[in-house]
């Protein structure tokens, strides 16, 4: 499948792209259950001079290369197969649950694989 495209980054779009590669290759998506990544929004445009004219960019890239993608989107967020899990997450966070967190860092720069 090869590395994320270039063309969204930085930024939004790229795992939505990596996703729909991996599906045309007939490649299962999995969702671990018992693993919560919390992501920033917004992080990795943060930085960027004029990031809504790049998300813009994306967004119209995701739609020509996808032209699928928002109504498969739209029918998997009907049928959410997650909502369990999502309701355990919610739930767990509700009741001031305290996960263990384990913070990755990498200098991709320099390396090519991750240190813990």
């Amino acid at each position: 499948m090869g590395d994320f495209d270039e063309a969204f980054a930085p930024g939004y779009g790229v795992e939505c792209d990596y996703s729909m590669r991996a599906w045309r290759e007939n490649i299962e998506i999995a969702c671990c259950d018992d693993t919560y990544i919390y992501h920033v929004g917004g992080a990795s445009l943060e930085s960027v001079p004029n990031s809504e004219i790049k998300r813009d960019q994306n967004k119209q890239l995701l739609d020509k290369r996808w032209p699928r993608f928002h109504d498969t989107l739209s029918v998997f967020c009907q049928v959410n197969p997650l909502r369990d899990i999502q309701e355990r997450i919610y739930t767990a966070i509700q009741n001031d649950y305290r996960p263990q967190i384990l913070h990755v860092l990498s200098d991709i720069e320099t390396s090519d694989h991750f240190s813990l």
